[in-house]
C-alpha cells in the first residue's frame, strides 16, 4: 500500500511494497516548493493516498504525477501560492502554463498529465482544500473516438479521400445493404479474418522463439551435464583450477566451455552474495579470475558459447544473455514471449496480471490445480483492484508453457527462498546483466524497455499479421481476443465472459460502437427485408422494392429465410408455406430442418400412426430374435432409410420410433406432482404447456390404434414383396 513521509531536506517522499526491487519497496521523491503551505501539502499527499488504494501498485505513478505536475508549475511561478486567494484565476494560469510547458511533449501525453492533476485536485476538494463551486479546467474534452477503449493488434488510423464527385459525395450504393444474401457481412468478415490472422501470428511466432529457446537451454544443460557436480564442488574447495598449467575451463580445452557453464551455474544457483550472472561480476570469483586474467580468454570464451548456442540464441547476440539463455535462465523477453501466449489463449486474465503473476501461496502451495475428469489444468493470476483471482483453464500450449516456466525458474526460485527474498512466489524469475530476481517490466518487454524488445527478434514474423511495434502489447492482444468473440457471436455478454469483465466494461473498453451498430444494423435490415419480400411477394415490384440488385440476389436471400426458418415461429411458417418452391431439392430441404426442433402435429390420427409404427417395429424385432440363438444377436429393426445409399431419410435410426412414442406417451400418463423439474420441462415442451390437452389426445390415439396397425401392417407387407426393407413404399 502507498505511504509517505517527509525527509530532513524538506522533500516529500512516497514508498510502496515491490518484490522485483533489492531494497523491496520503490520510492519517489518530490521536492515541495516553498510557496505552498504545509497543510495544503499534507492534504494533497494525502488525496494521492486515497487515490492508489484502488488500484494496482502499477498505477501508483500516474496519480503521484498530477502532485508532481502541480510542485513543478509553482516552482515555474513563484508569485503564485496553494492555497492561493483567487482558485479560478490559478487554474486559468496553472492550465496555461501546462499546456505550454513542454514544447517537446505531444499534446495528448500533455492533456493526460493534466488530467492526474484534475484528478488529484477532485479529491481534495473532500479534504477541505478545494471550494466547491471552482471548476477545473479538463483534460478530456479533445478525446478522440478510440482513446477511451483498448485497441487491437495492429491498429492505426487511415486517411479517408476528400470526395471530388456527386457519386462519391453521396454515392447510390449507401441507400441499399448489397450484401445481406451472403452468410457474414463482407466488412466484418475481412476485419475478423484480419483480427484472427494477427492473434495466430502472434501465437505462431511466439511459440517458435519459446521452443528456439528451449533448445538452447537443451543445449547448455548437455554441456554442464558431461561436469560431474561433484567434481564442480571440489575443484571450488580445492581452489587448483590447472591440469597441466592449462585452466579446466580454457577455451582451447576441449571440456572448457562444459567446465564455464557449470561453475557458472554453480555460483548463479548457491552463490548469494552474487547479484547478477554477467562475465564481469562472475571474475570476482577466483575461479573465473584466474581464467580472465589469462590474454585473450575472455573473446575466445565469447565466441565458444556463441558457436555453442549457434541458431539457438537471438539473432541480435549479446554475450551476457548467451551466456544466461545456455545456463537455462529466463530474461525479461522470454516471459514476454510466455505472457503472449497465455494472453492469447486466456484472455481473462489482463496485462498486469499475468506479467506480474504470483505462482505460490505463502505457505509454497502453487497457484495450479488439475482437474482429471476434464484433463486440463486449472491456473488464476492476482486482479488486486476486484480482490479477487481470475482463473481459467489452460489449453495444451497454455499449459506446456506454464510449466516449462516452472523447470526453467525452479533453481534460481531455490536460490531466493535461501536468501529470504519474498519475490520467490512470482512466476517469473529472471537472470539478467542488472540483477537475479522478479522483473515489473515483462508487459513492457514486448516493444520497449531495456535490452533488444521481443518485437525487434519477432519483427519479419509480426509483419506477416500486420502487427507494429506500438501495436505489439498484451493488452492489444487482449482486445484482438475480445473483438474476434464479438465478431463471431454480436454478444456483448460472450465478450464479457471470454474476458471475465462485465458487460458495462466491455460496451466502454473493449468494442467500438461503430461495430456494435453495424452488427445490429445488419441484423435489423435483413429483418426489414424479411418483412418487405412477405408482403411484396407476387407484386410487380417485389424486386424494386428489397435491398437487392437483381432477381438472382433476391432468390437467394428467400434460400437463406427458408434455412433459417425456426419450427413453431408463425412467420417462418409464413415464409414455409409461401415461397417452399423456392428451394432447389429435397435434400435442400433436409438440409433446411437440419439441427432444430422436431415438429409433430400432435392429433389422434398422427400419434396413433406413430404407435402403430412402434407396434410393428417392435413386433419385427422381436421376430428376428426368436428366429436366431439366444443371446448371441440384439434385436435388429428395419432400416428407415430409402434409396441405395440410404441418404434420402439423413440415416434415422430405426429404435428412435419406438424411443419417441415412449416419451409421447409418458408424458400423457404421467403426474406432474410426482417428476423432478427437468423432468416436467420435457413433459411442457412436448405438450405445449397443456398435458391435458395431450392426455385427450393420446386416449383418442389409442381408440384408432388397431385400425392403424392394419395399415402399417399392409404396407409393410408390400413393401417386402417388392424388394425389403430397400423398397420404396
Amino acid at each position: 500500500m502507498l505511504s509517505y513521509r517527509f525527509t530532513a531536506t524538506g522533500k516529500l517522499q512516497f514508498f510502496w511494497p515491490a518484490v522485483d526491487t533489492s531494497s523491496g519497496e520503490r520510492t519517489c521523491t518530490l521536492l515541495v516548493p516553498s510557496n505552498v503551505a504545509v497543510d495544503a501539502v499534507q492534504i494533497l499527499a494525502n488525496a494521492v493516498v486515497v487515490q492508489c488504494v484502488r488500484v494496482a501498485a502499477k498505477s501508483y505513478g500516474w496519480f503521484i504525477e498530477g502532485l508532481k505536475q502541480t510542485f513543478k508549475f509553482l516552482e515555474r511561478s513563484p508569485e503564485c501560492h496553494l492555497p492561493p486567494h483567487d482558485w479560478d484565476e490559478f487554474f486559468d494560469h496553472f492550465f496555461e502554463s501546462h499546456l505550454h510547458s513542454s514544447k517537446k511533449r505531444a499534446l495528448k501525453s500533455t492533456l493526460v498529465y493534466w488530467q492526474s492533476v484534475e484528478s488529484l485536485f477532485k479529491q481534495s476538494r473532500s479534504e477541505g482544500l478545494l471550494p466547491l463551486n471552482v471548476i477545473l479546467p479538463s483534460g478530456g474534452a479533445m478525446s478522440g473516438v478510440l482513446d477511451g477503449i483498448d485497441t487491437p493488434l495492429g491498429h492505426e488510423p487511415s486517411m479517408v479521400g476528400i470526395p471530388t464527385t456527386p457519386d462519391e459525395l453521396l454515392p447510390k450504393i449507401y441507400l441499399c445493404n448489397d450484401s445481406l444474401h451472403l452468410e457474414a457481412d463482407q466488412y466484418l468478415l475481412k476485419l475478423k479474418t484480419r483480427m484472427e490472422l494477427a492473434s495466430t501470428t502472434v501465437v505462431s511466432a511466439c511459440t517458435q522463439y519459446w521452443d528456439t529457446m528451449l533448445k538452447c537451454h537443451e543445449k547448455g544443460r548437455e554441456l554442464i551435464d558431461e561436469i560431474p557436480v561433484d567434481e564442480v564442488q571440489r575443484i571450488i574447495n580445492g581452489g587448483d583450477f590447472f591440469v597441466d598449467g592449462v585452466h579446466i575451463a580454457h577455451p582451447d580445452n576441449p571440456k572448457g566451455l562444459n567446465w564455464f557453464l557449470a561453475v557458472a551455474r554453480h555460483y548463479a544457483v548457491n552463490d548469494l552474495q552474487l547479484n547478477t550472472v554477467t562475465i564481469d561480476a562472475l571474475r570476482g570469483r577466483a575461479f573465473f579470475r584466474r581464467l580472465f586474467s589469462i590474454d585473450g580468454v575472455r573473446k575466445k570464451l565469447v565466441a565458444k558459447m556463441v558457436e555453442a548456442a549457434g541458431d539457438y540464441a537471438i539473432r541480435k547476440k549479446t554475450k551476457n544473455e548467451t551466456l544466461n539463455r545456455l545456463l537455462g535462465f529466463l530474461c525479461p523477453r522470454d516471459c514476454g514471449a510466455a505472457c503472449s501466449i497465455l494472453m492469447s489463449e486466456n484472455p481473462k486474465f489482463t496485462a498486469e496480471a499475468i506479467g506480474n503473476s504470483t505462482l505460490y501461496t505463502r505457505g509454497g502451495k502453487p497457484y495450479i490445480r488439475t482437474e482429471a475428469d476434464l484433463e486440463r489444468i486449472i491456473f488464476s493470476v492476482d486482479k488486486p483492484r476486484a480482490g479477487k483471482r481470475k482463473v481459467s483453464g489452460l489449453p495444451p500450449l497454455s499449459a506446456k508453457i506454464v510449466m516449462d516456466v516452472m523447470a526453467c525458474t525452479k533453481e534460481l526460485r531455490s536460490r531466493l527462498i535461501a536468501s529470504g527474498h519474498p519475490g520467490w512466489r512470482k512466476m517469473f524469475i529472471i537472470s539478467t546483466r542488472n540483477k537475479i530476481g522478479t522483473s515489473g517490466e515483462i508487459p513492457q518487454s514486448l516493444h520497449t524497455g531495456s535490452g533488444v524488445s521481443l518485437f525487434k527478434v519477432l519483427i519479419d514474423e509480426l509483419a506477416i499479421g500486420g502487427i507494429h511495434k506500438d501495436g505489439f502489447t498484451l493488452k492489444k492482444i487482449r482486445a484482438t481476443e475480445g473483438i474476434i468473440r464479438f465478431l463471431e457471436t454480436g454478444n456483448l455478454r460472450a465478450v464479457a465472459d471470454l474476458l471475465g469483465n462485465s458487460v458495462a466494461v466491455v460496451k466502454s473498453n473493449y468494442i467500438p460502437d461503430f461495430l456494435r451498430l453495424k452488427w445490429a444494423t445488419r441484423g435489423l435490415r435483413m429483418m426489414q427485408q424479411k418483412l418487405i419480400i412477405v408482403a411484396t411477394d407476387g407484386t410487380p415490384w417485389e424486386d424494386e422494392a428489397t435491398d437487392f440488385t437483381s432477381p438472382e440476389t433476391r432468390v437467394i436471400f428467400i434460400q437463406k429465410m427458408l434455412r433459417d426458418a425456426v419450427n413453431g415461429d408463425a412467420f417462418s411458417e409464413i415464409i414455409r408455406q409461401r415461397f417452399k418452391g423456392h428451394l432447389r431439392s429435397g435434400d435442400e430441404l433436409i438440409k433446411a430442418i437440419e439441427d432444430r426442433e422436431l415438429l409433430i402435429v400432435l392429433s389422434p390420427e398422427s400419434l396413433a400412426a406413430l404407435y402403430a409404427h412402434e407396434a410393428s417395429i417392435l413386433n419385427k424385432g422381436a421376430t428376428e430374435q426368436t428366429s436366431e440363438q439366444p443371446n448371441t444377436h440384439s434385436p435388429t429393426l428395419p432400416s428407415l432409410s430409402n434409396g441405395d445409399d440410404g441418404s434420402k431419410y439423413a440415416n434415422i435410426p430405426a429404435e428412435a420410433i419406438p424411443a419417441l412414442a415412449r416419451l409421447i406417451r409418458a408424458s400423457a400418463t404421467m403426474s406432474k406432482a410426482d417428476l423432478q423439474l427437468s423432468e416436467k420441462i420435457i413433459i411442457d415442451k412436448l405438450s405445449g404447456d397443456v398435458q391435458s390437452q395431450l392426455a385427450a389426445t393420446h386416449i383418442e390415439a389409442m381408440a384408432l390404434l388397431e385400425q392403424h396397425k392394419d395399415k402399417v401392417t399392409f404396407a409393410y407387407s408390400i413393401r417386402a414383396q417388392l424388394g425389403g426393407d430397400d423398397a420404396e413404399v
